[in-house]
């Protein structure tokens, strides 16, 4: 029994802070979209970001909440094999080379975008369940720094990386065909803005509770008159 109502506890306070981290993408991406004309290139980026740090962490808190007990614990292995392989998918669909592959196939664009949100619901769900608070805190700063990484590489590039001429299937088969490098590097803000309100920000909520739970458990409470240590 103390272990479930243990489960129960670490989950609210992770679903606590995956919740606060998609609310705040959303609300900035909101902000963004009434602000700020998007072209096919950062318009592609905020759909990635809406399906992989808006939707995914909210079906994660959703299912962690109405439905405890089928969600078990994740070990500190399991968080990081969904970690590194969800970071690794998104650095390899924004590759040149399976970036065109996939914008000139539907089929394997659609693919490409179930297998993306598909790593993003395991790694929150992974992050929700974890058996350490301070494994999932690493897990999502980790996740973070890479992202964010990706999102300055289309800032700083210097030229298109994502070039319709460069595709087997020439531009009429590519919808970023009428990209531009300002496309480009707002896109990578996008990114960049999208980093710290999604993992960074989680993982502050989290510390935070976990620092609050530590500090409960370690201060005197007074039971009939007299102090005690809980």
């Amino acid at each position: 029994m103390k272990a479930a109502g243990t489960l129960d506890v670490s989950a609210d306070t992770a679903g606590l802070g995956a919740l606060v981290g998609a609310l705040a993408v959303a609300t900035a991406g909101a902000v963004i979209l009434a602000f700020v004309q998007l072209g096919p290139l950062s318009g592609h980026m905020v759909a990635h970001i809406a399906a992989m740090n808006v939707v995914a962490p909210l079906v994660a808190v959703g299912i962690s909440r109405h439905a405890p007990m089928h969600l078990p614990r994740a070990s500190a292995g399991s968080l990081w094999l969904v970690t590194l392989g969800q970071m690794a998918l998104l650095w390899a669909s924004h590759s040149p080379p399976i970036h065109h592959a996939a914008q000139s196939f539907p089929l394997a664009q659609a693919a490409l975008h179930t297998a993306l949100f598909g790593s993003a619901l395991a790694f929150w769900i992974c992050v929700v369940a974890a058996s350490s608070h301070w494994q999932a805190m690493l897990a999502l700063l980790v996740s973070g720094k890479l992202a964010c990484l990706l999102g300055a590489l289309l800032i700083f590039a210097p030229r298109l990386l994502f070039d319709a001429a460069t595709s087997a299937h020439g531009p009429h088969a590519m919808p970023f065909g009428h990209a531009t490098l300002a496309d480009q590097h707002l896109a990578g803000l996008v990114m960049i803005a999208a980093c710290p309100l999604s993992y960074v920000l989680t993982a502050i909520v989290l510390a935070a509770q976990t620092m609050t739970g530590l500090e409960r458990a370690r201060s005197p409470a007074y039971t009939g008159g007299h102090i005690t240590e809980r």
